[in-house]
């Protein structure tokens, strides 16, 4: 063979082939994982945003239950306010009834006192009017004893035929009398003292009853607004206690707050996170869609190139003739990769083959190409693939 052998076109449609069969595997191994990437990408998207949806409803859910807990928390704040301004009020109020009955409870002492001193005057005062009414009733008694001796004298000095004169036994008369008058004048007064003294001792007995009475109202008032004062104390403890709690809740429910703004704002980031790698994952799809309609299609056009090429194979390994390796260019059909050739001989007497699909206006092949070059003696010094990538010592 010499520097015009059907081989070395043939060694490079068969490298072309070659590079066209692992093209075409690895696209299909591509497609192949790109497809299970995406499937795996699309359920990771949905778990997540299966997570984030959830995220964001518990977080909605804290954020209701938040809101209602602070508005518990301040009502509960209010009222523990007023009520300890209630039980403060009550306890002062406490303490100003204690003090008017503490008062009342001294007022109606002192009224007893003087009352009972009263009772003591009136019973003094009765005992007196009865005695002296026991003297002026023996006194009548006595004046009229008296009387009757003196009247009796007068009648026995009058029946007395021997006396002529009864002047000293009728001023004797005369005299028991005006004592016997007197004594009845005495007895009236002292029956109307004895009268007085009574009624006064049952007024006095009556204003001792009423001041014992007030008394024992006042001192049981006192006792109840002592009680009143305790009960107050404890309320007011209560109250402050109840409104410590609550500002300790009211921290606890802001501190929650802080917490649930902070995951709510970490589940918003989520969903938002979520539904852009849902977006990009539907990019994805998008993508691998038109992917792999562009790989069938590449797929279709590399099946079609490959039989070409086995055609072409063929055909020049049917040429036992180097002719064909004359300097020249040939423009192969556009079906055809590569569908341009170019061969001359280089200035070392080495024949270079240069093959690809397109040509510039001076006719020189550009774009992706290979070449192939012969020694003198018609043996492949080197060859090259269209993408440069693989440069090889072939043989003959």
């Amino acid at each position: 063979m010499n520097t015009y052998d059907p081989r070395i076109v043939v060694q490079s449609l068969e490298d072309l082939q070659d590079e066209i069969t692992r093209w075409s595997s690895a696209a299909s191994d591509t497609l192949a994982s790109a497809t299970t990437s995406q499937m795996h990408a699309q359920e990771s998207v949905d778990r997540i945003l299966h997570k984030a949806a959830i995220v964001k409803d518990r977080a909605e859910n804290d954020k209701l239950l938040v809101e209602s807990s602070i508005s518990r928390v301040e009502e509960t704040i209010e009222r523990g306010s007023t009520a300890v301004v209630t039980a403060k009020e009550t306890l002062q109020d406490a303490q100003n009834r204690l003090n008017i009955a503490s008062s009342t409870l001294d007022k109606w002492q002192a009224e007893l006192y003087e009352a009972l001193a009263w009772l003591e005057r009136a019973e003094a005062r009765l005992a007196k009017a009865v005695d002296d009414l026991e003297r002026a009733r023996n006194a009548l008694r006595q004046a009229e004893w008296e009387l009757r001796t003196a009247e009796a004298r007068l009648r026995n000095c009058q029946n007395d035929p021997n006396r002529h004169n009864c002047s000293g036994e009728a001023a004797a008369v005369n005299r028991a009398r005006l004592a016997v008058i007197q004594a009845k004048n005495w007895v009236v007064v002292a029956e109307q003292e004895v009268i007085a003294a009574k009624e006064e001792v049952e007024r006095a007995k009556k204003r001792v009853a009423c001041c014992r009475k007030a008394v024992a109202l006042s001192t049981e008032a006192v006792k109840i607004a002592q009680e009143s004062i305790a009960s107050a104390n404890q309320a007011l403890n209560f109250a402050e206690r109840s409104l410590e709690l609550a500002h300790t809740a009211e921290r606890f429910v802001l501190s929650a707050q802080k917490n649930m703004l902070l995951e709510t704002e970490q589940a918003n980031n989520m969903l938002s996170e979520a539904q852009a790698a849902q977006s990009l994952s539907d990019n994805a799809a998008n993508y691998l869609s038109q992917a792999d309609r562009a790989e069938e299609a590449a797929q279709r056009y590399a099946s079609s190139v490959k039989t070409e090429l086995d055609y072409r194979i063929q055909q020049l390994r049917n040429f036992n003739s180097p002719s064909i390796l004359t300097p020249g260019d040939w423009s192969l059909p556009r079906n055809v990769y590569p569908s341009e050739i170019k061969v001359y001989t280089r200035s070392d007497g080495k024949t270079q083959i240069i093959y690809g699909h397109q040509r510039d206006r001076s006719g020189r092949i550009i774009g992706s190409h290979g070449h192939t070059v012969l020694k003198r003696n018609g043996k492949i010094d080197y060859a090259r693939t269209q993408k440069g990538s693989v440069k090889k010592d072939t043989g003959d």
